[in-house]
């Protein structure tokens, strides 16, 4: 998903990049750029082409948290999604972490509760007994279903989507936490708790 994602921004990185070049001796309509309420300058302005905006895809993207580089060698854009950014400087900065076996014993003793942000099909195959599903994408709307009161243990296929989950969390008055090690190193310490 994450690859397709990729794909699909360089490929729109890289048709925006060309329509400048084929269109820079035409005089393009500009258009002001306003990212979060501010309006961003941008290197090359947006531009309107057969009506629609076309926006350079560094200015968007540095914007919203990304990284773009230019691969000189492949001749490609290639783009660090916010998401992967944000995920890795939370892990670098051990940020709201939790060793897999202090989630285990807060569970064992009710004090946490184990959060699966996975999509329910994933969850569905081999989720912690237990523990409750809310896929990252449905978290902001289901806030209804959390005990204000809890603290909950997030995992995730990858920390990047454990780490968005506990973003929303802890933006919204939570105390949530990512399991070091996920899934796998969670059911092991408890396992172990278990013996």
């Amino acid at each position: 998903m994450q690859r397709r994602k990729l794909i699909s921004l360089v490929v729109v990185g890289i048709m925006v990049l060309m329509s400048f070049t084929v269109l820079a001796d035409q005089h393009l309509p500009t258009v002001a750029l306003w990212i979060n309420g501010n309006e961003v300058e941008a290197d090359s302005p947006p531009v309107i082409i057969n009506d629609r905006s076309m926006v350079p895809l560094r200015v968007i993207t540095e914007n919203m948290g990304g990284v773009v580089e230019w691969n000189a060698v492949a001749r490609r854009a290639e783009v660090t999604t916010p998401a992967k950014v944000f995920g890795e400087k939370w892990v670098d900065e051990g940020m709201l972490l939790w060793p897999a076996a202090d989630a285990a014993t807060l569970v064992a003793e009710n004090q946490a509760m184990v959060l699966d942000v996975r999509p329910a099909a994933m969850f569905e195959v081999d989720g912690v007994p237990g523990a409750l599903n809310i896929p990252v994408s449905e978290l902001a709307d289901r806030m209804n279903e959390l005990d204000p009161d809890m603290q909950y243990a997030v995992y995730c296929a990858s920390d990047i989507n454990a780490a968005y989950g506990v973003a929303i969390l802890t933006m919204n008055n939570f105390d949530a936490y990512v399991i070091v090690g996920g899934r796998v190193a969670f059911l092991e310490a408890w396992e172990a708790l278990n013996d």
